[in-house]
């Protein structure tokens, strides 16, 4: 998948970077920005749990690796319909990336809902720090994806 990026709708487009997915004996691999991660297991049972980030090498001095280090993916939802933008999508997977809270310092959310023969069709990442006074989140970003349209 070709990725393209503009900064504002008066330029043109850019390609930023190229991602690409396999689908293999027991595992979906996408590599995006360079890290392999492994983004659905098979089979699809409810609870399932598999080290989604295992071929990401811990490196002190790249933050962003150390961060996505150690994540546990799970299924936390098989076949619910979901809705999203006056769409029913009748069969869903949502797979839980990764989850932690620490109360007045840190809130991670990474999320993936998957439709049934369609793909993931909606994204959740946030990640938000803050020093331990009350002035309200100081860092970091909560970004949500979801799919506009199909063919």
């Amino acid at each position: 998948m070709v990725r393209y990026e503009r900064q504002s709708s008066k330029q043109t487009f850019y390609i930023k970077d190229v991602w690409i997915a396999k689908v293999q004996l027991n595992r979906v691999e996408v590599v995006e920005e360079n890290q392999r991660f492994i983004k659905f297991a098979f089979p699809v049972v409810l609870s399932a749990k598999w080290h989604g980030n295992t071929f990401i090498t811990p490196d002190l001095n790249d933050p962003n690796a150390k961060f996505l280090t150690d994540w546990q993916y799970s299924f936390t939802s098989l076949d619910e319909s979901f809705k999203l933008n006056g769409v029913t999508y009748d069969s869903v997977a949502t797979v839980l990336e990764h989850q932690e809270e620490i109360p007045q310092l840190q809130s991670i959310e990474f999320k993936t809902i998957y439709a049934k023969h369609l793909g993931p069709i909606y994204m959740k990442r946030k990640y938000l720090e803050k020093q331990p006074i009350d002035i309200g989140w100081q860092a970091g970003f909560d970004v949500t994806y979801f799919i506009n349209d199909h063919n």
